[in-house]
């Protein structure tokens, strides 16, 4: 299926020893043509490579995961680094095509922020700068509900209303919110502001169901605040990683067609 990607990061345990060529590999053998990057497995100077390789084997990449930052700075001299930390992932992104960037907010430490309001606040005033300079580039940028504040959905909202550009949204992690059965309705409160989708998984039943999540649901209400891009699978289970990808594939199979 078009909309089906995988992440790199769901073969995380063997990608070292099977490079970006067991990756292609792998994703030809099971039948998908598209593909997310994670950063830890590249360097900016050799992305844009990497992803010529996926398209000369007829996969497209169509993420890059950014790990490693925080946005959540208060000190001037804190978010130029920020700045200059993100700088060279999408230039690279922007010279390799790809069309939409993902990185965490970040953590803001209690204590630190006593009040979520002043956190919002660092957050804005230190995204603002990174996000201007991806819209020059064309960029679509997203933030991962990733734990902290990144995973309340209140503050999730708040954060959206200081950027109201379509340029600007949430990769929407299936597994990340706390209790996960605040997934379905979330996605009721992000509605289009959901660019992209992480199919996260960790075990199935008999039946080809996850067992921590109800996915014929996701997906229905996914169905109904109209998204229509990618559910790219990233599975973090105690399966074998590739029958964990296998099984992921399958049961999105099941309610995407």
């Amino acid at each position: 299926m078009n909309n089906i990607s995988m992440a790199t990061y769901s073969l995380r345990d063997e990608i070292k020893e099977i490079g970006m060529e067991g990756i292609a590999s792998f994703l030809t053998s099971i039948g998908l043509n598209k593909v997310e990057i994670n950063n830890v497995f590249t360097k900016p100077g050799k992305l844009p490579g990497d992803v010529e390789f996926f398209k000369n084997h007829g996969i497209e990449t169509i993420l890059l995961t950014v790990d490693g930052n925080n946005f959540f700075m208060p000190d001037e001299e804190d978010r130029e680094d920020q700045f200059s930390f993100m700088k060279p992932w999408l230039d690279a992104a922007s010279t390799a095509g790809i069309p939409m960037v993902r990185s965490n907010m970040g953590h803001a430490f209690p204590g630190i922020y006593p009040e979520d309001d002043i956190a919002l606040k660092d957050l804005v005033e230190t995204f603002k700068p990174i996000q201007d300079y991806a819209e020059e580039k064309n960029i679509i940028y997203v933030f991962e509900n990733h734990g902290g504040l990144s995973s309340d959905i209140d503050f999730q909202v708040k954060f959206k209303e200081h950027f109201p550009t379509d340029m600007v949204g949430f990769l929407l992690d299936t597994g990340n919110y706390k209790p996960k059965s605040q997934v379905y309705d979330n996605i009721t409160k992000l509605c289009d502001s959901i660019k992209i989708v992480h199919a996260k998984t960790y075990d199935f039943d008999d039946h080809g169901e996850e067992t921590q999540l109800n996915f014929k649901r996701i997906i229905a209400a996914l169905h109904q605040v109209g998204f229509e891009g990618y559910y790219s699978i990233e599975f973090e289970g105690k399966l074998d990683s590739r029958e964990g990808v296998k099984k992921t594939l399958a049961l999105l199979k099941k309610y995407l067609e």
